[in-house]
């Protein structure tokens, strides 16, 4: 089986650095509540086409566990996978590196893109940014959650090898999604195309592209119910634990994302920032495609799930594409 490693964070938005009015570092323990920051902001900073990730082991990286010998350093081709505990619970997955090089000891930086409060920020791991994925908020609760306090699962090390035969089913299971969404965002990114006019045809559209936002945020882990009918602004509401998101939907028959809102839909996303989801379904009358944009507080953009702003021009309404 690939060799794989869960390395435990505090939960973050894009793990760039503190910026903007991010709020949402939480959950790293006491240094992290005590300081306000942890050493793996910096985890999905892309730095000279490299990324460098931190965890917090007790002592030393346990190379053994990963294939390698008692003299190595580091090990290659390790798939790094990042997680973190959401403020109401449980421990998600937040990202991952492919073919990553991991360090038994903690790698001193002089890069001083990792700088924060006069210090500059060491690594454990380290990949090319191309085999780095972020999951955007949503995403995450569509991966298997972490198992703690069963045989075999996450214990109280930030460091996880899940290399009991216990979690062998477990981690295939990862693997499984990780597939998958790599497929799905190479589509995302390879699409592109424009709108349709006919009506029958644009009803037909609509009706497909909530089905499949309705479909992918139950994937996420969420409740969800329509609000069409009441034309307050968006047309689903998604429930996870004690969040509800707003979800406005547009379909497209062709890839380009390119929509446009009507004056009440653009006030709500401006008003609702922190739990409005804009979903844009393209290729919906051939293999639809679900661009998530929510709003970034650090980087002060709507972002899709890859990390695309979504331009707006603002003219009565609003109109919004990539």
């Amino acid at each position: 089986m690939q060799k794989m490693v869960f390395l435990n964070t505090s939960w973050m938005e894009r793990y760039e650095g503190l910026q903007g009015t991010d709020s949402e570092i939480h959950g790293g323990g006491s240094y992290v509540d005590q300081y306000g920051y942890g050493h793996e902001i910096f985890n999905f900073k892309v730095i000279n086409g490299k990324v460098y990730g931190y965890a917090q082991p007790k002592g030393y990286n346990n190379l053994l566990r990963l294939g390698g010998t008692p003299k190595d350093e580091y090990i290659q081709d390790v798939l790094a996978i990042f997680t973190a505990r959401h403020k109401d619970g449980g421990t998600y997955i937040v990202g991952w590196y492919k073919n990553a090089t991991f360090f038994k000891d903690y790698q001193i930086s002089t890069l001083p893109e990792r700088k924060f409060r006069n210090e500059i920020i060491g690594y454990y791991t380290m990949a090319d940014a191309s085999d780095a994925t972020l999951l955007s908020i949503d995403e995450r609760f569509s991966f298997p959650i972490i198992p703690r306090r069963v045989k075999g699962g996450m214990g109280q090390s930030n460091v996880w090898y899940a290399d009991s035969p216990e979690m062998d089913e477990f981690k295939q299971e990862v693997l499984k999604h990780i597939e998958k969404y790599q497929s799905k965002k190479n589509r995302r990114i390879q699409s592109s195309f424009g709108r349709q006019a006919d009506i029958e045809i644009k009803k037909r559209i609509e009706k497909i592209a909530i089905s499949e936002v309705t479909r992918e945020y139950t994937e996420r882990g969420f409740c969800v119910t329509s609000v069409e009918a009441e034309n307050i602004g968006w047309d689903l509401e998604a429930t996870h634990n004690r969040t509800t998101l707003k979800i406005e939907v547009k379909g497209l028959a062709g890839s380009k994302v390119a929509v446009e809102l009507t004056p009440n839909e653009f006030i709500k996303m401006t008003e609702n920032k922190d739990n409005y989801r804009l979903c844009v379904v393209t290729e919906c009358l051939d293999v639809p495609l679900v661009h998530v944009f929510s709003f970034s507080t650090e980087q002060n953009e709507w972002l899709s799930d890859d990390g695309y702003v979504l331009l707006i021009d603002q003219i009565i309404s609003a109109h919004c594409y990539l």
